[in-house]
């Protein structure tokens, strides 16, 4: 009898797994198909315009707007004080903390703008670049349009709208773009960067006001903020000291190494963050909320997030293996002459974000198991070690220092995936048996393209192509060969939007 409950135990465990599976699905299906596509239109159009400003304007510009953008990183954190988390993972939001998180916004934009004015002359001696100070105040212009429509972004994230964020990013990324390429073109230099940055913010608002029904009031409660503080204080913290070492690599080489060089490795992190991030970004900002509502079961939780791993993994590791392979070919294609010593810097700067999905994930656990000071704690951790690794690093110049960036990448797992483990019973190992496979697929693809890339010894206009569509058919054939979790995954999800707009037509 024993035996037999433990049969029927067994075969209930399988068939919870399999409705959580379902409910996951379900859940989060249309939310990621359409996040996926508005932060891939979104991030497309970033790449694209990248890559055409790089024919107008020089590496050193790429410096200046690199100074800008941390700037605007650091600002941006305090003006959003990690509220709009606070929002999205709350069950119900009245009219009240809504416009107390107005309030609150839009007070710290303008006490960060006047900040950043008057710190500008400071931070051009620091970074030996007299052109900050009338850079820094019209390129903060974008604080101020941020604040006006963080709440009605948390909004939309809230009710898993992605299709309508995609209304918003398309046009704003198009003609922010479009405009900064017409300023390049007119000889603007690193001031067409500038304005792209303003008006990609500005026309962002303009629109998340239009495509909003809600209209905030100046009014604010005491109680709500002390409410939503209590959440978002440590995200506020962790993130104040997140900026500068995120962007610790920007800071060190523009203040060290020439401008060029600065350049060039700003090129490569923007080219970076606009492929991987979407990925990364697009699958939190949907399982977020949604596995918020499986916060009090853990094994529901566990199983979800181990779906959300293996899915990651297979769609993101392949296109950084891809990149790290194929980066030597693009320069030279695509990119005018002047950019060929791009290629190491867009190489290494690709492979240290290999991991990012996890580190999504585990940083995601933490917040979902309401452990924001966890968040917080283990960031001071990869902080103390991110900067013994670049201190390290530096005797081996600028290329030792983004091998570096590779090693630390690797080395801020560890606490992630430990607290993960102790919130979650989601342990190390079980992480890497559900990212790994990927990634070891995805080696193998990159391998047998270089092989038959060196074999044919074509022009690099005919190798790119070759070699790319060589790597993209080899890792789905072995996908399919070894029936790769993420795979499955992937394919149900198609299957249940496939139905799902069937239903609709009908």
């Amino acid at each position: 009898m024993l035996r037999t409950a433990q049969r029927g135990t067994g075969r209930c465990d399988r068939r919870d797994r399999l409705v959580v599976a379902a409910q996951l699905r379900q859940k989060t299906t249309v939310g990621v198909a359409w996040s996926l596509l508005e932060r891939a239109v979104f991030r497309g159009v970033g790449v694209l315009v990248t890559l055409v400003l790089a024919w107008f304007v020089v590496p050193e510009s790429f410096a200046l707007i690199a100074v800008v953008s941390v700037c605007l990183a650091f600002v941006n954190v305090i003006v959003d004080g990690g509220m709009t988390d606070a929002l999205i993972r709350m069950r119900a939001c009245s009219t009240s903390v809504l416009n107390t998180v107005f309030v609150c916004n839009l007070v710290a934009a303008v006490a960060m703008y006047a900040g950043l004015c008057a710190a500008a002359p400071f931070l051009a001696e620091f970074f030996r670049q007299p052109s900050l100070v009338r850079l820094l105040p019209v390129g903060a212009l974008a604080t101020l349009f941020y604040a006006l429509s963080a709440v009605h972004r948390a909004q939309l994230v809230r009710k898993m709208n992605f299709r309508v964020q995609m209304r918003v990013s398309f046009p704003a990324a198009f003609c922010s773009g479009l405009i900064a390429i017409l300023l390049a073109m007119l000889g603007f230099g690193v001031w067409a960067l500038v304005f792209q940055i303003v008006l990609q913010a500005a026309l962002q608002a303009a629109l998340y006001w239009r495509v909003s029904d809600w209209r905030p009031q100046l009014k604010f409660h005491w109680q709500d903020f002390r409410e939503i503080f209590a959440f978002s204080g440590f995200l506020l913290l962790a993130r104040i000291l997140n900026v500068p070492f995120r962007h610790m690599y920007v800071i060190v080489i523009t203040r060290l190494y020439a401008p060029e060089v600065a350049g060039l490795y700003f090129f490569a992190e923007r080219v970076r963050n606009l492929l991987l991030d979407q990925l990364v970004a697009a699958i939190q900002s949907v399982t977020y909320p949604a596995l918020s509502s499986l916060q009090n079961d853990d094994a529901r939780l566990k199983q979800g997030y181990r779906d959300i791993v293996a899915t990651s993994a297979f769609l993101f590791a392949p296109l950084v293996i891809a990149v790290v392979v194929l980066a030597p070919l693009f320069v030279e294609v695509i990119l005018p002459e002047r950019w060929l010593s791009a290629s190491p810097y867009l190489q290494l700067t690709i492979l240290a974000g290999l991991l990012y999905p996890l580190h999504a994930v585990n940083i995601n656990i933490m917040k979902v198991k309401r452990r924001a000071d966890l968040v917080f704690w283990v960031g001071v951790v990869k902080k103390c070690m991110a900067v013994g690794v670049l201190l390290v690093s530096l005797r081996w110049g600028v290329m030792g220092v983004l091998v570096g960036q590779v090693i630390n990448s690797f080395l801020s797992f560890l606490p992630n995936s430990y607290c993960s483990k102790r919130l979650l019973g989601y342990t190390s190992w079980e992480q890497v048996v559900d990212y790994a496979p990927s990634v070891l697929l995805a080696i193998a693809a990159g391998g047998f393209a270089t092989g038959l890339q060196l074999l044919l010894d074509l022009t690099p206009v005919l190798a790119l192509p070759m070699a790319a569509v060589a790597m993209l058919a080899t890792y789905g054939s072995l996908a399919y060969l070894f029936g790769m979790r993420g795979l499955r995954f992937g394919l149900a999800i198609l299957g249940d939007l496939s139905s799902r707009r069937s239903q609709s037509d009908c």
